[in-house]
């Protein structure tokens, strides 16, 4: 006898889900900004330091191209997580990237330990 489907959506007893958990993996305590995997990893990789980050080896730590890392540290700078210091130009120019103060703040409100 073949196996009964169950619908889209519905649950093992046949009920459908609660409705007011709008994920499973929702969590609204998460600030938008840090919502992407890639914006998380750059945050933890940040509040990690003591110092700045050169770009190049946020880079490297998070595997992101340069575009990538270049917009998801941009949202990150409109939240006010994030600074970003541009010395030089052409290729003596160096790029670092730090926490603030806030940033640090929302991080651990958000992701305890």
């Amino acid at each position: 006898m073949p196996k009964e489907r169950r619908k889209s959506g519905s649950q093992r007893d046949g009920s459908q889900p609660n409705v007011m958990y709008p994920g499973r993996f929702a969590y609204e305590g998460l600030h938008r900004a840090l919502h992407e995997k890639a914006r998380l990893g750059i945050m933890t990789s940040l509040v990690s330091q003591e110092a700045e980050l050169a770009f190049a080896d946020l880079k490297e730590l998070c595997a992101l191209s340069d575009g990538n890392l270049n917009r998801h540290l941009e949202v990150l700078r409109e939240a006010g997580f994030v600074e970003v210091d541009k010395t030089g130009a052409g290729r003596g120019a160096k790029t670092t990237c730090r926490v603030t103060d806030h940033g640090r703040e929302s991080f651990f409100a958000t992701c305890p330990n």
